[in-house]
């Protein structure tokens, strides 16, 4: 599970940002104290889902980028050449934070070890990079600073990496000693594989994921309860294969034919829903089959893209970060959603649901905690900064989405003037 996350001078934020998901000692309704799950001993509860409200330009997407670009980098860092140069996108409004360094710092727990890894860079270099491990205390697996690697004689493997050489200026030793089999850099891995990053109008990336789950009948029965008590008046959902062509265009330099069609004989795989069809009584008559990507709605289609993560996710653990989460879902489904989420007795791995959304329809319903609530905000010099709703002195019964849209908190658009602009263009 995701303790913390901090990172500095990255897109629109350039002074250093702590998101955490530790939960916070307030006083909170007993319903609001099952959003929660112990992950290790000597450790606070976790937090099951967390929502960042901002206004248009403040730095939400930017969040979400960063946590991407972190966790890409660690993925590909060891495959790069040593030339390649780290493409990181510092804060640009400041006339010194072109020239300096970009950091991430990372902590999460896996089976009731901690485990603190970070690094430092520009586009040259890896400049710092660290990783810690805590059962009962802290202890030190690697640090390293410039060329100089210090790693702790039990990991053998990144101990004769460091030795021999091995670690390029551009890639993280982390990255490498995955590749080279190192036990606990596979640990990590596995735990980074399983965060996965979404924008709320991406979601088809993820369907034949779920499209696939339909060969299962088990994990078919699964999806096809969740669409049907959705109330999407879907009965069935199948996958029928069919044989199709698909073509090829290939342009050949120096031949008077300068384009050759290919064509190769394929198997297509249409999604199809059921649905039932009445009579003028309002009696059932019978079914009709219609074409999942024609006939069905944008908000049917990202529930079902979404359904097989989110039973892998509550089957396996994992964190889920989605850029606005609710769009094109109703209200009411979103909420169900969070709310399976922030139940410890479905979600038992403790998967995690992080989310951005402008809806403040979900403050008003009463499903989160004010340490589960983000903000952020663009100060005059055009820095992204995010905070708590736990900053704020707040009473548990407190309307928050009055406060929030009265501006009470900041991370809000101020638009005074916006009428005055459109009145000035009938002029």
């Amino acid at each position: 599970m995701l303790i913390q996350f901090k990172f500095n001078n990255i897109y629109s934020f350039y002074k250093e940002q702590t998101f955490s998901m530790v939960s916070a000692p307030l006083r909170a309704s007993k319903s609001q104290y099952s959003n929660m799950l112990s992950a290790a001993k000597n450790l606070p509860p976790l937090l099951l889902s967390s929502v960042v409200y901002g206004a248009n330009a403040s730095g939400k997407s930017n969040f979400v980028k960063t946590i991407d670009f972190f966790l890409t980098f660690i993925n590909e860092s060891s495959l790069s050449k040593p030339e390649t140069i780290i493409l990181v996108p510092p804060f640009l409004l400041n006339t010194n934070s072109k020239n300096e360094a970009s950091s991430f710092e990372i902590i999460f727990v896996k089976a009731e070890v901690i485990y603190r890894y970070g690094f430092e860079l520009n586009s040259k270099e890896i400049r710092k990079e660290w990783l810690y491990v805590k059962t009962e205390r802290e202890s030190l697996v690697f640090q390293r600073e410039g060329e100089s690697i210090n790693v702790n004689s039990k990991y053998k493997i990144s101990r004769d990496l460091a030795k021999k050489k091995m670690i390029r200026k551009n890639a993280l030793l982390l990255s490498v000693a995955a590749q080279f089999n190192e036990p606990i850099a596979i640990t990590m891995f596995e735990w980074f594989q399983s965060f996965f990053r979404i924008s709320g109008f991406n979601d088809s990336v993820f369907r034949n994921y779920t499209q696939n789950l339909l060969k299962n009948d088990i994990e078919k029965l699964k999806i096809l309860s969740l669409l049907k008590n959705a109330d999407l008046g879907i009965e069935d959902i199948l996958l029928k294969e069919q044989e199709g062509q698909s073509f090829s265009f290939t342009f050949q330099l120096g031949s008077q034919e300068n384009v050759k069609e290919e064509r190769q004989k394929t198997i297509l795989q249409n999604l199809i829903t059921v649905k039932n069809i009445y009579n003028k009584a309002g009696e059932m008559s019978g079914q009709i089959e219609m074409n999942f990507d024609a006939q069905e709605s944008e908000g049917t289609q990202k529930l079902f893209h979404l359904s097989g993560l989110f039973f892998y996710l509550l089957e396996n653990g994992g964190v889920m970060l989605i850029d606005e989460f609710d769009a094109k879902l109703h209200p009411l489904l979103t909420i169900e959603l969070i709310t399976i989420i922030n139940n410890p007795a479905i979600n038992i791995y403790g998967a995690q649901l992080i989310f951005t959304t402008h809806n403040t329809n979900l403050l008003a319903a009463k499903i989160f905690r004010r340490d589960q609530v983000w903000f952020t905000e663009k100060n005059r010099m055009g820095e992204s900064l995010m905070f708590s709703l736990y900053d704020f002195k707040q009473r548990n019964d407190s309307d928050i989405e009055k406060n929030y849209t009265n501006g009470r908190f900041g991370a809000i658009p101020y638009l005074n003037n916006l009428k005055e602009t459109f009145q000035n263009s009938e002029n």
